[in-house]
């Protein structure tokens, strides 16, 4: 299940995960639309970042890489962003079930995803079931 709208002008997708046999929620995805420029994409990604090192804390794991001919530091990190050779991803983990995780897609979006301890047991009673 999916809801579209937007955030500060910006368009947002909402998706909804659920358990395939008893239709229970186990994940929420948060999509940002990237800006009207690249150069924007990186800025947004570390806006969110900021808000929710604000709430949760240092990040658990943070990845940054890049695809050659691109490498950290070479001030062409907007290019290799444009040609889907720029990575970057966050994930805060709370204890083993509850995880915050954020990435940036080739396209520029910021993908924001929420698994809870809670829905880490839904999903895992309803294995059982299979």
């Amino acid at each position: 299940m999916a809801f579209q709208g937007a955030i500060t002008g910006i368009p947002t997708v909402m998706v909804y995960a659920f358990t395939p046999f008893t239709r229970k929620l186990c994940e929420v995805t948060l999509i940002i639309g990237k800006p009207l420029m690249f150069m924007g994409a990186r800025t947004q990604y570390q806006s969110f970042k900021t808000s929710l090192v604000e709430m949760y804390g240092k990040p658990t794991h943070s990845y940054e890489f890049f695809m050659k001919p691109y490498y950290g530091g070479d001030g062409k990190a907007d290019l290799a962003l444009s040609e889907g050779k720029y990575n970057i991803s966050d994930f805060w983990t709370k204890d083993l079930h509850t995880t915050i995780g954020m990435a940036m897609t080739p396209e520029g979006w910021t993908c924001i995803t929420y698994e809870s301890r809670t829905f880490g047991k839904i999903a895992r009673d309803e294995y059982k079931l299979r």
